[in-house]
């Protein structure tokens, strides 16, 4: 079986975009809702937090964890061994995504993703060496989670606006989301900056979990099972 950890809904991008190529996916997704939001934590605060849900999701049979945050992902290699071998992160996906790009990049994420130097690393892997504009838009994470996705919502308009027009006044033409919450207001991005070409990880995430993954992970009834962490347990919807 295959599981998707993330803070709330931002995971789901990837999710349905990786059933929407392979429908017969089954999918168990956790909403870590108790300990929400991921991008404001410090590594110290989150990792515990990752290492309890990834065993909880092993508990319940998942062969593989999708980290399907990229504020989670940039910790991937501190996690535990037992567990860095059955978790499979979206940012490597990502770096490798951005280091095919030739434009001049920049990138929205979390604050904790901003401050992270995990994509550097992931890019150094790689053997790419290039500056990355980074702004931090947390705020969008909360309009996510509350469903205002709309450039005519005054606040998702001021948050876009904050976070990008300082990007693109440095010269950026190509965005990437860094948050799997993100992918959410594409649209309304497009809408108010309709030159960027933009990098998502919904779609990215997507299609390389489809080339890394065993056949028998994607094929099911195309099944998406909703859990959400609560204080003190874990409900389910």
């Amino acid at each position: 079986m295959l599981a998707f950890l993330d803070s709330g809904i931002g995971g789901l991008t990837v999710a349905r975009s990786l059933q929407a190529i392979c429908p017969a996916a089954d999918i168990l997704y956790l909403a870590d809702r108790a300990n929400a939001p991921y991008g404001t934590k410090s590594e110290g605060e989150l990792l515990p937090l990752l290492s309890h849900s990834i065993r909880a999701l092993l508990d319940r049979g998942a062969d593989r964890v999708v980290l399907a945050c990229i504020t989670a992902s940039c910790l991937y290699r501190r996690l535990p061994e037992d567990l860095s071998a059955r978790v499979i992160p979206i940012l490597p996906f990502v770096a490798e995504r951005i280091a095919e790009e030739k434009g001049h990049i920049g990138m929205i994420a979390t604050e904790a993703t901003v401050r992270s130097t995990a994509l550097s690393s992931e890019l150094s892997r790689l053997g790419v060496h290039r500056p990355i504009e980074k702004a931090a838009a947390q705020s969008l994470v909360a309009l996510a989670e509350a469903g205002r996705f709309r450039a005519e919502d005054n606040g998702v308009r001021r948050a876009l606006t904050d976070a990008i027009a300082p990007l693109v006044l440095r010269g950026v033409d190509t965005l990437v989301l860094g948050c799997t919450h993100f992918p959410y207001f594409e649209e309304a991005i497009r809408s108010l900056y309709g030159g960027l070409k933009i990098l998502s990880p919904a779609r990215i995430g997507a299609e390389a979990l489809v080339k890394i993954l065993p056949r028998e992970l994607l094929s099911g009834e195309g099944r998406l099972r909703y859990l959400v962490s609560v204080r003190g347990g874990r409900g389910r919807t």
